[in-house]
């Protein structure tokens, strides 16, 4: 089974954009953090990673993407990891 959940911020605005068959995609970056103390020195310490979020599907992109996720959101996303390719413009 391949599911992922995420906690964290979105880092920039979506980019959306329709393939060539008409369908909806919005792209962003996405940042989840951990904080730990530090054993030996007591010291809060905090490591950042960052991601880049696809999303299909028009319905979902509509309602939710569109009007409510913009940089500096909070969300908890679910879904699948797929391996980062690389897409020319």
């Amino acid at each position: 089974m391949n599911r992922v959940t995420l906690l964290g911020n979105v880092g920039r605005d979506p980019d959306i954009r329709s393939t060539k068959s008409g369908a909806k995609v919005a792209t962003f970056s996405f940042a989840t953090s951990e904080k730990w103390r530090d054993r030996t020195t007591g010291e809060t310490r905090e490591k950042t990673e960052w991601h880049q979020v696809v999303i299909f599907g028009d319905g979902l992109i509509t309602s939710i993407v569109e009007p409510y996720v913009k940089k500096g959101s909070r969300l908890f996303l679910e879904g699948q990891l797929r391996p980062a390719m690389h897409v020319r413009d």
